[in-house]
């Protein structure tokens, strides 16, 4: 199961940011977790930003103000369930939460999606 996490954060979490190693610190303890893959990525392609995405692709940007995407791949939702419950997920709530934007408008949102095992 895919946990897809899209986050609203503060202008002052950019990729050279001591915030953000901070966060990637955090994520790389998730994959210690047993059945658990992480990465913490921002919102775009590549060295585009979403902003230089839309423009390039000349789309409207439809991100409603979402500046970076967590995705989480557990084996399993009971995996998924216990890596939720763990220790590392709870310090990644409290690391998160001061630099999330608070506007008013829901910082974080969350997709759960199933993925299929095609490999023989």
């Amino acid at each position: 199961i895919m946990q897809l996490v899209m986050l609203r954060f503060q202008p002052h979490v950019a990729k050279e940011s001591a915030v953000y190693k901070d966060f990637q610190d955090v994520v790389a303890e998730f994959e210690k977790q047993p059945g658990i893959q992480a990465a913490l990525r921002h919102a775009g392609y590549c060295d585009l930003s979403a902003e230089q995405l839309a423009k390039e692709l000349d789309w409207h940007d439809r991100r409603f103000g979402h500046t970076h995407c967590l995705t989480v791949v557990a084996e399993s939702v009971p995996k998924l369930k216990s890596f939720q419950g763990s220790e590392v997920y709870t310090r990644w709530m409290k690391t998160e939460a001061p630099h999330l934007v608070n506007d008013g408008f829901p910082p974080v949102t969350i997709f759960y999606l199933p993925v299929l095992d095609t490999m023989p």
